[in-house]
């Protein structure tokens, strides 16, 4: 792998709304293969939420590149993030990684869902993901992440190399909590019981709230996933009550949709006050 092959993107957004308007776009910076629409209105309910879509022409992610993402939000801005599709990672046969490394800086009152379409590693996929969140108390945020074992319509099953996962939060300059999984097939009997077993999909969602949990969230969450059939699933507080965290394996793509929906609307009705809108791709 040569370094003409890979590539590193670059995407930076900061989000910032000024007195009762709508949420817009103050900064931005992006390089390919990453860049964003222009902020969409798909709620009334929360007509001041800016929704934006990151997109990635090359059709995926491939070996060696190093994918950067920055997002700040301002004191009261309102933001949904989402991709227009799923992310495939491509086979690494040199062997060497490819990485997205995401930093989310969130001011008091700032409010964001991070709603990504699922990951999809292909045969010899070499992957790390890492997000960082520093927030300050007041601030609040949704964040999921749907992660398929491969492309097993097409027979790979847990047919990538490795896989890295790890998203530490930190609360007004205090490291709070530290969430990562790693899975290396060759090393690890996946598809055996006690591991997927059956299943094909790790769906995780991330509630934030630091000092506005509300009160009972983690049992309405907990029930979102376990209602789900052929899903095993649970969610618990984090420490210092910041938040709440949903995991839950999957049999199938639409289970795995099912479950992140389930418990982002519930998050939002206890947030916002108001459900996700209808959103169309």
């Amino acid at each position: 792998m040569t370094d003409e092959a890979t590539t590193d993107g670059w995407l930076y957004l900061d989000f910032a709304r000024i007195g009762c308007g709508p949420t817009e776009i103050i900064g931005r910076d992006q390089r390919f293969p990453l860049h964003v629409t222009s902020p969409l209105r798909l709620d009334p309910a929360v007509p001041d939420m800016a929704f934006v879509y990151v997109h990635n022409p090359s059709g995926g992610v491939f070996e060696a590149d190093r994918l950067i993402v920055e997002l700040r939000l301002r004191r009261h801005a309102r933001v949904h993030v989402s991709t227009p599709s799923a992310t495939k990672i491509f086979g690494a046969e040199g062997g060497v990684s490819a990485s997205q490394r995401m930093t989310i800086d969130m001011e008091e009152g700032a409010y964001l869902e991070y709603v990504p379409d699922p990951v999809i590693p292909l045969k010899m996929a070499c992957y790390e993901q890492y997000t960082l969140v520093r927030m300050a108390t007041g601030a609040t945020a949704v964040l999921s992440e749907i992660v398929a074992c491969g492309r097993f319509a097409a027979g790979e099953v847990f047919a990538y190399s490795r896989l890295h996962f790890r998203t530490t939060v930190e609360i007004d300059g205090v490291p709070t909590c530290k969430d990562a999984f790693e899975l290396v097939p060759d090393s690890m009997l996946l598809g055996g019981p006690g591991l997927f077993a059956e299943h094909r999909f790790i769906a995780t969602v991330l509630v934030l709230a630091p000092g506005t949990l509300p009160a009972a969230l983690d049992r309405s969450l907990d029930d979102a996933a376990r209602s789900v059939a052929g899903v095993y699933g649970a969610a618990s507080i984090l420490p210092k009550g910041a938040g709440v965290i949903v995991r839950a394996l999957c049999p199938t793509p639409s289970a795995a949709r099912e479950v992140v929906d389930l418990a982002w609307g519930e998050a939002r009705r206890s947030l916002l006050g108001h459900p996700p809108p209808s959103i169309r791709k």
